[in-house]
């Protein structure tokens, strides 16, 4: 059976909203953990929970692609759907942290606020994970016995390469420093 075929026997729900939605609720229910553990009162307890739930919320920030990204291919979606679910959670990471900052900023500044490096690097490095999670989709089709599929295209290779290169741009240039005071002279420029 066809992707097109799939897709049309599953609806936008099962193919995008649903593999999105899943990983987005783990990352919610971490946060919710992490940010409530200091109410539990036991300090060891807190402590626990905090570093589980924390845990939890970076690595499904940064990888739920990886979970996302392949069963929405799976279930035959395209590119633009899987790309959405991939980007939905560490979207809504993004806002919430706008939400949060809109407290001491103004709503110019809390926009500013949204284009900070470590953002940006988190989308980057999502991007790179949908580009490994489709070779990795295009291998286990391959071993299905699809062996007319390339493995490795532009699309993918080209994820990948930005991931990367983000990283070498925004982290690995003084640790993200200077990419961070870069960020602050905007900042001044715009707000000062």
């Amino acid at each position: 059976m066809s992707a097109q075929q799939v897709a049309a026997k599953q609806g936008f729900t099962r193919r995008t909203a649903l593999p999105a939605g899943a990983v987005l609720a783990v990352w919610a229910a971490a946060s919710l953990v992490y940010w409530g553990a200091p109410r539990l009162g036991d300090t060891r307890l807190h402590d626990l929970a905090a570093s589980v739930s924390g845990l939890t919320h970076i690595l499904v920030l940064l990888f739920g692609a990886l979970a996302a990204y392949p069963v929405a291919r799976f279930r035959g979606a395209s590119p633009a759907e899987r790309a959405a679910a991939s980007l939905v959670t560490p979207l809504a990471w993004i806002a919430s942290e706008l939400v949060r900052v809109r407290a001491f900023f103004t709503p110019g500044e809390t926009l500013y606020y949204g284009l900070n490096p470590l953002f940006l690097q988190v989308l980057f490095f999502t991007v790179m994970m949908m580009g490994v999670s489709e070779i990795l989709c295009r291998l286990a089709w391959r071993r299905r016995g699809a062996p007319e599929i390339r493995v490795l295209t532009a699309g993918p290779a080209a994820a990948i390469l930005a991931g990367i290169a983000s990283f070498a741009l925004i982290f690995a240039w003084g640790y993200g420093v200077h990419s961070f005071y870069v960020y602050m002279r905007g900042y001044r420029a715009l707000f000062f």
